[in-house]
């Protein structure tokens, strides 16, 4: 730990969460830097490309990390400090294989193993992104929840991720790489599921993610029996934990497989049970003509005020918005 900047600097040496809060009111996490050693990736060129494993020759400062697992490798640009784009973009997820890991071929020489055969080639720089386990804020039925003046340099995961926040305030939050590394966190800079009320994203930016920029996204889940008018078995097929509990009071809306952005109807929610480990049964205040195989979704949409907000050079969308958002600019 470290002090510096008007910022405590917390380097974390496991892939460990740093907050995670479930069930809190009025949480505010502030005036923080957050960084990871070892990376949850590394970087470099390949020197040999067969069906069963990439040699990496690793660029410094990223580091050739015995024994890991390897869940994604994607193409990079090192002149432009990008992840390859056009016709060079190429990425590849993967399972890794559960009997080898990565292993050190001679100094400075990295042995990925592959699932199974690729395009990459000899030559290419890549990003490879190791078996992605927590994030570095974690935030579930929160209310007011608050990040303000925090840079996150690296994650594990997500950088910032919420599910069910009744309010959402990014105030002078930045994910940045830092000592030319060539990526930050390894997936979404800021993915915000079922956010409720409002979100606002003031004098932040986010720099070199793995995956998306901002990503604020209302789950869909499918009906898989209907018991009666007001008694419905929802079933979602994501395997998020925890995505069903929506909250009694909570309005959902129906669409058919056919025109699954076209609502047909709207209810609220009165009760909910598990039904099994990925369904529930919904009891509704009011009657509903569903038909198994229609859509659902919580309706009740947060707005969203953007106030100077940078995305650049991750390797996904910049912002990505669940249909009807009331954004305010």
């Amino acid at each position: 730990m470290g002090q510096g900047m008007n910022q405590t600097l917390l380097l974390v040496h496991s892939s460990t969460a740093i907050f995670t809060v479930v069930s809190c009111q009025s949480f505010t996490v502030s005036s923080l830097a957050i960084d990871y050693n070892p990376l949850a990736f590394t970087a470099g060129y390949v020197m040999n490309a067969t069906n069963s494993y990439l040699d990496v020759q690793i660029v410094p400062p990223h580091q050739a990390d015995v024994g890991r697992q390897v869940a994604a490798i994607f193409r990079y640009n090192p002149t432009l400090m990008i992840p390859a784009f056009g016709s060079q973009t190429y990425e590849i997820y993967q399972t890794p294989p559960s009997n080898v890991n990565t292993s050190l071929v001679s100094s400075g020489i990295l042995r990925i193993p592959l699932a199974s055969s690729s395009r990459f080639v000899v030559g290419d720089a890549i990003v490879a992104r190791y078996v992605f386990t927590t994030h570095v804020i974690y935030a579930e039925n929160v209310t007011n929840f608050t990040v303000q003046s925090v840079t996150i340099y690296t994650s594990w995961s997500m950088a910032t991720y919420t599910l069910r926040a009744y309010g959402i305030n990014m105030i002078d939050y930045h994910v940045k790489p830092i000592n030319g590394h060539w990526l930050s966190a390894v997936q979404d800079c800021m993915h915000f599921s079922d956010s409720r009320y409002y979100i606002n994203i003031i004098n932040s930016s986010c720099e070199a993610s793995g995956d998306d920029g901002l990503n604020a996204l209302t789950y869909y889940f499918n009906v898989t029996q209907v018991i009666n008018s007001t008694a419905i078995i929802i079933t979602q097929y994501n395997n998020w934990p925890n995505v069903l509990n929506v909250g009694i009071g909570t309005n959902l809306e129906f669409s058919t497989s056919q025109k699954p952005f076209t609502v047909y109807a709207t209810v609220t929610l009165a009760s909910a049970s598990v039904y099994n480990s990925n369904s529930q049964l919904y009891i509704f205040t009011s009657p509903i003509n569903a038909s198994v195989g229609d859509w659902v979704c919580v309706a009740d949409r947060p707005s969203l005020t953007i106030r100077n907000f940078t995305v650049a050079n991750n390797r996904a969308r910049g912002v990505l918005l669940p249909r009807q958002t009331n954004v305010k600019k």
